[in-house]
């Protein structure tokens, strides 16, 4: 892992972080929380994930998470 990489922005399989700030993107993005729990935004509505639970965001809706602890997601992006 670089040493430039800063854990409260890092995101993917296998990673742990504390937030990522509200965005959006050409792709729609599937998110699966597998381990702790998170604060999710999305379009404008807040929830928290537990593990197991998932979320579809699609193309160009804003969104973001806060880790309310250690987090660990399986994220799926493509074409929306």
């Amino acid at each position: 892992e670089p040493a430039t990489r800063d854990p409260l922005w890092s995101r993917g399989l296998g990673d742990v972080y504390k937030r990522q700030i509200p965005h959006n993107h050409a792709n729609e993005l599937i998110v699966l929380l597998i381990e702790g729990r998170l604060r999710a935004l999305s379009d404008g509505r807040e929830f928290i994930m537990e593990p197991g639970d998932s979320v579809v965001i699609p193309a160009y809706v804003e969104h973001g998470y806060e880790a309310l602890e250690d987090s660990v997601t399986l994220e799926a992006a493509g074409p929306g």
